[in-house]
C-alpha cells in the first residue's frame, strides 16, 4: 500500500506530529486530490486538544477540513471533474483522516467545485467550512428555512423585505453571511461587530453596523427595524450571552435564532418573548442535509466566477511543520483568529503563474524550498478563523436533532478500511444532551 506523509492527531491534548498514512482510494462519489493548499480553524484546536466530533474514538487522525487540491484520480459515479482539475472541497468530516495535513486525501465530489480562473488556490481554501456554515443558518431548515437563492424555490420568494440580524459579524462565518444575505438580494443586513471592520462588512453587503460593545444594542436594532425581526444569526456567543441576540427579535411574531457556538439552551423565561422563538444550532457540513449540500456548491461556484461573493483576508506562513502548526492551534486557544493558509508550492508566494489570478493575500512571505523526503503540499482549512475586529472565532459545529435522519454511513479508518456504522446528526455522529456530535463507535452505538 502506498504511504504518504502526514501530520496527525496521535493523542488527544498532545500536539501533532508527522506520521505515515496510507493514500486512500477514492470511494463512490470520491475524489482523491494531491493537496495544494489548506489553512487552518478553531475548531482543529478543539479536535486537537478535546477530542471534539469523537476523534478521540478513531485516531490517528487528520486535521484541516478546507481543503484545495488537484484531482489524481475519481471513484465511481463521479463526472464533471477531469484528471488535473483544482477542486476546492469540503474535507470529510466522518473520515479520520479526511483532513488536509497529508500530501493527499479523498474528498466528496458532490461537496466540491471546480476553482473559478479568477480567484486563487489559496482565495478558494476561503471558503469551504464557513461559507457552508452561513449557507446552511440562512437557507435550510438548520437556521432561517429561506429557499436557497438560485433554485427554483427561490423565484417567488420576496428577499427584498426580510431582516436580519447577524451577531458576531466580524467572524468568517459571520462576513461570509453578510455576503450570501446580499447575493440573495435580503433587504436588510444588520451586523452587530467591531466599528473597526465597519467597512469591510458594508463593502461585503451589511446595511448597518452597530458596534458590539454598544450598551444599546437592542434599541438600535429597533430602530431600524421596530418589531419585525424575526430571524438572528449568532455566529459568536454561547450560553446566557444569547440573551443578547434573543432580545432583538420580535415580542409579537415567532422568531427564529441560528447559533453555531454549542452549549446550553437558553433561558425561555428570562428571554421573555411572548411569541415565542426556535432556537437552532447548526453544524457546518455539507452533507448534514445532502440535498442541499449538492444544491449549495453547485451555486457557490457560480457566485464566486462571476464576483458576487468575494473571498476573506488569510495570512500566509511559511511551508507546512509540526511547531508551526501547532504554534497556530495553541494561539487558537488565546482568541487569536488569525487566517494562515498554507500552500503546497516551494516557490515565493509571490510567483502565482501557477495560479493566474490576483489573491487576497494580506500578509505575503517566502516559503522555502523543501526535499522530496519534506510534506511539500498544504494544510487543508480556513473555517472560522479571521477575526481580525478582534472577535473571538467560533466553532461552527453540532446540528439541530429534529432534523436529523439516520442512514447507513462508513467511518474511513486509517488504515484505509472502512466499517459500516449508523449515521445522524449529519455524518456518522450521535447528537448529545449538550448539543454536541459525537462520532459513534465502531458497533454503531
Amino acid at each position: 500500500m502506498t504511504t504518504q506523509t502526514a501530520l496527525a492527531l496521535t493523542e488527544i491534548g498532545k500536539p501533532l506530529k508527522k506520521i505515515s498514512l496510507p493514500i486512500l482510494e477514492p470511494q463512490e462519489h470520491e475524489l482523491l486530490i494531491k493537496i495544494t493548499v489548506a489553512g487552518l480553524n478553531p475548531m482543529e484546536q478543539k479536535i486537537r486538544d478535546l477530542g471534539m466530533l469523537g476523534f478521540a474514538e478513531r485516531l490517528p487522525g487528520v486535521l484541516a477540513f478546507d481543503i484545495v487540491g488537484t484531482v489524481v484520480k475519481t471513484g465511481p459515479n463521479v463526472s464533471g471533474f477531469a484528471i488535473g482539475s483544482h477542486v476546492f472541497s469540503q474535507g470529510i468530516l466522518h473520515y479520520n483522516a479526511g483532513g488536509g495535513l497529508q500530501e493527499y486525501t479523498v474528498v466528496d465530489a458532490r461537496y466540491s467545485a471546480i476553482v473559478p480562473a479568477n480567484i486563487t488556490d489559496l482565495d478558494a481554501a476561503v471558503f469551504p467550512i464557513n461559507v457552508v456554515t452561513s449557507a446552511l443558518a440562512l437557507f435550510s431548515p438548520q437556521g432561517f428555512g429561506m429557499p436557497l437563492p438560485g433554485t427554483p424555490e427561490s423565484k417567488d420568494f420576496d428577499y427584498k423585505v426580510q431582516k436580519i440580524v447577524i451577531v458576531g459579524g466580524g467572524t468568517n462565518t459571520g462576513k461570509l453571511g453578510v455576503e450570501l444575505a446580499r447575493i440573495a438580494g435580503i433587504g436588510t443586513i444588520i451586523v452587530i461587530a467591531s466599528l473597526s471592520g465597519e467597512a469591510e462588512l458594508k463593502d461585503l453587503g451589511a446595511t448597518h453596523v452597530i458596534a458590539r460593545q454598544a450598551p444599546d444594542i437592542e434599541a438600535q436594532v429597533r430602530k431600524l427595524v421596530g418589531d419585525e425581526l424575526v430571524y438572528v444569526y449568532d455566529t459568536f456567543t454561547q450560553d446566557d450571552g444569547l440573551l443578547l441576540a434573543v432580545s432583538l427579535l420580535s415580542n409579537t411574531k415567532k422568531g427564529i435564532l441560528a447559533r453555531l457556538v454549542p452549549g446550553t439552551p437558553v433561558n425561555v423565561e428570562a428571554a421573555a418573548k411572548k411569541a415565542g422563538f426556535e432556537e437552532k444550532q447548526v453544524f457546518g457540513s455539507s452533507a448534514a442535509i445532502p440535498e442541499f449540500g449538492v444544491a449549495f456548491w453547485k451555486q457557490l461556484r457560480d457566485w464566486l466566477e462571476s464576483g458576487d461573493m468575494k473571498p476573506l483576508k488569510y495570512g500566509v506562513i511559511e511551508g507546512l511543520d509540526a511547531e508551526k502548526v501547532n504554534k497556530v492551534l495553541d494561539d487558537y486557544k488565546t482568541g487569536n483568529g488569525q487566517r494562515w493558509h498554507m500552500p503546497a508550492r516551494t516557490a515565493s508566494i509571490q510567483d502565482r503563474s501557477w495560479i493566474n489570478a490576483p489573491s487576497s493575500i494580506e500578509h505575503e512571505v517566502q516559503i522555502p524550498e523543501m526535499s522530496s523526503k519534506r510534506f511539500e503540499y498544504a494544510t487543508g482549512q480556513e473555517s472560522n478563523a479571521n477575526d481580525v475586529d478582534g472577535e473571538e472565532d467560533v466553532v461552527e459545529k453540532k446540528d439541530e436533532k429534529e432534523e436529523r435522519a439516520t442512514e447507513t454511513g462508513k467511518e474511513r479508518m486509517g488504515n484505509g478500511e472502512h466499517i459500516k456504522t449508523d449515521k445522524m446528526c449529519g455524518e456518522s455522529f450521535n447528537l448529545l444532551g449538550n448539543g454536541d456530535c459525537e462520532f459513534k463507535k465502531r458497533g454503531g452505538n
